[in-house]
């Protein structure tokens, strides 16, 4: 009786400490089926430990119809993304035991490293854009501002000269366009500094 009770304390501080795990972990056959997982397993999957015994792992974690292409449990010494409930990203790893008939099942939880990657991403493309847009201002504000001061000359002869209204207005066109990109090329440059 003592060697039983040492072994069902053995076996619930075993349990214990495999749920006490926080990555996913799960323990299948060869044909796919959770013979057992974690807590943390549970919850990426939404649901129960006992109701996802017996089931595929690819159709709990995965939401998958078949075996995910590259699964580590396949493929040993490999890894495979996989895309879970709640959009949450894992990196899934499969290691044998001594017995033949199951692998470990190991899922590190990678969705703020990929959130971190895509971030930088953006954050580069936005550098890269506001680089552009720099360059872009600039090469507008150097011709344009040999318009502005054509314009001015222009409208100090007009006045002088006493022209048409109608070129006047022409001007005045001219002039207000002339603001218009004058403001558009600050706004670019606005933006491209990240103000």
């Amino acid at each position: 009786i003592h060697t039983l009770e040492l072994i069902r304390a053995l076996g619930k501080e075993w349990r214990s400490t495999f749920d006490a795990i926080s990555e996913p972990i799960s323990v299948i056959d060869p044909k796919f089926k959770i013979q057992r997982a974690n807590l943390a397993f549970a919850n990426a999957s939404g649901a129960r430990v006992k109701s996802i015994i017996g089931r595929h792992c690819f159709t709990v974690l995965a939401r998958r119809r078949k075996p995910c292409q590259g699964c580590p449990a396949r493929e040993p010494l490999s890894e495979h993304k996989i895309l879970a409930r709640g959009r949450r990203e894992f990196l899934a790893s499969s290691y044998s035991v001594d017995n033949p008939r199951i692998r470990i099942q190991f899922y590190r939880d990678i969705s703020k490293e990929t959130a971190l990657a895509a971030a930088l991403i953006q954050s580069e493309k936005m550098a890269g854009l506001g680089s552009l847009l720099a360059a872009i201002a600039h090469e507008i504000n150097n011709p344009l501002g040999i318009i502005l001061n054509r314009i001015e000359c222009m409208e100090a002869e007009a006045a002088q000269l006493g022209v048409s209204e109608e070129q006047q207005r022409d001007l005045l066109a001219i002039r207000t366009q002339a603001d218009r990109i004058s403001r558009v090329t600050k706004s670019m440059l606005a933006l491209s500094r990240g103000s």
